[in-house]
């Protein structure tokens, strides 16, 4: 074989290798994968900075008003993620996701990224994230019926917020915490169908995956 056949069968070897390579990294799954890690340590840096001294501190309504708790940081644990969507003229957008954390079993709140799951780019990118009080009550009683989740929002609207379980909807009100259970409507899809197909089968119970946040850091 000549040296110039040899350098020609080199260099498609290496375009085909290339090739293999570019389209698995760029894969979807692969890509969603990849910034869910991402998102899920970010919301870990995220519990670490309202911590001071190994102490975390967080919020609970009780007793009419929302009251301020510490505990050990080696007893916080982050679970998740939960999907969000959007409906906007009758299409149900991606709307980011939410990690749930708990205290020793109990669901304190979810911290809620704002984020474009499936960007190529995402750990570039700015995005709102904070942690939301308010889903704590509603989140555990969906956890105790075994249920899943999706956090459902109307496009520009205000008010309270919405959980799509299948076939049920459990609305909760931001400032207090007073959620209930309702029949969704023949318009809403199942939540297992929708994290299925957005997230994956894995990702039906929020709670089954749950870390603890010390050892993340």
């Amino acid at each position: 074989m000549s040296h110039g056949k040899k350098r020609l069968y080199i260099t498609i070897s290496a375009v085909i290798v290339a090739c293999v390579f570019i389209c698995i990294w760029f894969r979807p799954e692969a890509v969603r994968e990849r910034n869910l890690d991402f998102l899920k340590h970010q919301a870990v840096e995220f519990i670490r900075e309202q911590s001071a001294d190994n102490i975390f501190s967080y919020e609970k309504f009780e007793s009419g008003e929302y009251r301020t708790y510490t505990c050990n940081m080696n007893d916080v644990y982050i679970s998740g993620p939960i999907l969000s969507v959007v409906e906007k003229n009758n299409e149900l957008l991606d709307g980011g996701v939410s990690w749930v954390v708990s205290v020793n079993g109990e669901i304190i709140g979810t911290i809620e990224q704002d984020a474009a799951l499936y960007s190529v780019s995402l750990s570039s990118q700015d995005f709102d994230q904070y942690i939301l009080y308010g889903t704590a009550y509603v989140l555990q009683a969906i956890s105790t019926r075994k249920l899943p989740a999706v956090s459902y929002y109307e496009y520009d609207t205000d008010g309270g917020g919405t959980f799509l379980s299948d076939n049920i909807l459990a609305t909760f009100n931001y400032g207090t915490g007073d959620y209930g259970f309702d029949k969704a409507f023949s318009k809403f899809p199942s939540a297992s169908s929708l994290i299925t197909s957005r997230l994956g089968s894995e990702y039906l119970d929020f709670m089954a995956n749950k870390e603890r946040v010390v050892d993340l850091l």
